[in-house]
């Protein structure tokens, strides 16, 4: 399964916390990613689910960090105090106020066809 098939529509996809449970009448509770009955993740979450093996995590977060620096830089990258210094949030471009399901599908669409 790919991100784009996990995400396969809005009510997959979640803000302000990596994984839940959506019920029939739209409240999310809160679960562990590799929770078998999760039903919504952030973009991180849903990575950490596709992606369980830590060791192959970390390349699939890079793409990820890259796809939102080159699309959203505002949303995603957090300056260090004092420093021209930044390192890029993917946690912080998914839960950003102006962040939308259609963002989250272009970072996904960047990173699939940007091997």
């Amino acid at each position: 399964m790919t991100l784009s098939e996990l995400f396969s529509d809005e009510s997959k996809w979640v803000k302000d916390m990596s994984c839940g449970v959506r019920s029939a009448d739209g409240s999310v509770r809160r679960c562990a990613p590799e929770a078998s009955d999760a039903n919504c993740w952030c973009l991180v979450g849903g990575t950490s689910h596709l992606v369980p093996d830590y060791e192959d995590l970390s390349p699939a977060m890079k793409k990820l960090r890259a796809a939102c620096e080159a699309l959203f830089p505002s949303r995603s990258i957090i300056r260090t105090a004092n420093s021209d210094k930044y390192y890029v949030s993917v946690s912080n471009f998914n839960d950003h106020p102006d962040t939308t399901f259609a963002d989250v599908q272009a970072v996904i669409q960047h990173t699939e066809s940007n091997p």
